[in-house]
């Protein structure tokens, strides 16, 4: 009996153990697909509150945008609310009763006053108005936005004035901080004033005083050099020739520090929050992040991203075009358009593997021409042109 039970027991116990673990094992497993399912549900949440909140954030700049246009309007005259762009840097002043507009594609600056009819009159207090006001424009170091909400405040753009080296004297000197006010009276000597009118939304009539004013025929590349130390280090990070960086900020933003396009899209190298911001973020850091305005207002800030999301399109989007000048040429109008729109320039649409052949398949000079003509917007078409030329004038410049 003893006997029997032994080998029943050496029979079963290795099913009774096996059927153990397999419920062991099977137990184990359902906890790690629950614990997966909650990591992933978490995670989700995450995704969506950041997305709730960068909502509101977006929702307030639109409602202090509109609250900041409808007092300059009052002033200034419907659809008279100048604004910055990817090209011109616009302050105003704190009562919105002059305002400077500064291209930095054309290289000229114009600063507007609201007067009243006796103080055009006043050709003594006409000159101190400008001369106050030219030296506040030589002075300004820019404010990231014009209005604050309760998410950011606006903040100040730059350590040094916007405009140091770049305007110069009538006979073309150089100007200091010593030698400011002697320069601005020469150059409000010899300007040439004009007055116009304007109708505010309150129905007041107003007149303009409007003065010009040239920047220096270097103005952008003493604008370049100041961000020499944060294009050299991440090109330098990312294993990209500086060149590169200059070239696409330069066709981006012309170096405008408060540079912003209608999309929105901020700072230097034009970044796109929910883009090309979001994508670089979580590439750098890890994390899941819509930057702010500010945050892409820093130079740092946009230059490490902007330079990372060159990155992504170069290790990963087009990893598998073969000649690295040719693979270059489709970062550089990816940057602009998107991936998806250079491959529809092959293929008609946006699934990029099946481009990448066809891409093999042309030289550089063949692929160049081809974007040249297919790209889908005229706006990449010259963008292409525009980095690939300005390349190397940087590469001469260094």
């Amino acid at each position: 009996m003893k006997k029997t039970v032994v080998i029943l027991l050496l029979v079963f116990l290795p099913f009774l153990v096996w059927s153990q673990s397999k419920r062991e094992l099977e137990e184990f497993a359902r906890k790690q697909e629950q614990e997966r399912e909650q990591l992933k549900q978490e995670q989700k949440k995450g995704l969506s509150d950041l997305l709730a909140e960068y909502e509101k954030y977006v929702k307030a700049e639109q409602e202090a945008y509109a609250a900041f246009k409808k007092q300059v309007e009052k002033e200034w005259g419907k659809g008279n609310a100048v604004e910055s762009t990817n090209k011109d840097w616009v302050e105003y002043s704190d009562d919105h009763k002059s305002r400077t507009v500064v291209d930095f594609e054309k290289g000229e600056a114009k600063i507007e006053i609201i007067v009243g009819g006796n103080e055009v009159q006043d050709t003594g207090e006409l000159k101190r108005k400008l001369e106050e006001e030219v030296t506040r424009l030589m002075e300004n170091r820019g404010t990231s936005k014009d209005y604050d909400t309760e998410y950011e405040k606006r903040r100040q753009l730059s350590e040094e004035p916007v405009l140091a080296g770049q305007v110069e004297t009538p006979e073309g000197g150089k100007i200091s901080k010593e030698n400011l006010p002697e320069a601005v009276k020469e150059i409000v000597e010899k300007g040439e004033p004009k007055i116009e009118k304007i109708k505010g939304e309150d129905g007041e009539e107003r007149e303009v005083v409007v003065f010009s004013l040239s920047l220096a025929p270097d103005h952008i590349r003493v604008r370049a050099k100041r961000y020499e130390t944060e294009v050299e280090n991440f090109c330098r990070k990312y294993s990209f020739d500086p060149a590169l960086v200059y070239a696409v900020i330069h066709t981006e933003s012309y170096f405008n520090p408060k540079a912003k396009s209608y999309v929105p899209a901020y700072g230097l190298m034009q970044i796109v929050p929910h883009y090309a911001g979001k994508d670089a973020y979580r590439y750098v850091y890890g994390k899941d992040k819509r930057p702010t305005a500010n945050y892409l207002y820093e130079p740092h800030n946009n230059v490490e991203l902007g330079t990372a999301y060159l990155h992504l399109l170069y290790t990963r989007s087009f990893q598998q075009v073969k000649d690295s000048k040719s693979r270059m040429l489709c970062v550089i109008a990816a940057y602009n358009t998107g991936a998806g729109n250079v491959s529809r320039a092959f293929t008609g649409n946006t699934r990029l593997s099946n481009a990448i052949s066809k891409i093999n398949s042309y030289s550089y000079e063949d692929l160049y021409a081809y974007l040249s003509k297919r790209l889908p917007a005229q706006e990449t078409r010259d963008y292409i042109r525009k980095v690939t030329e300005r390349m190397q004038q940087y590469k001469e410049w260094r």
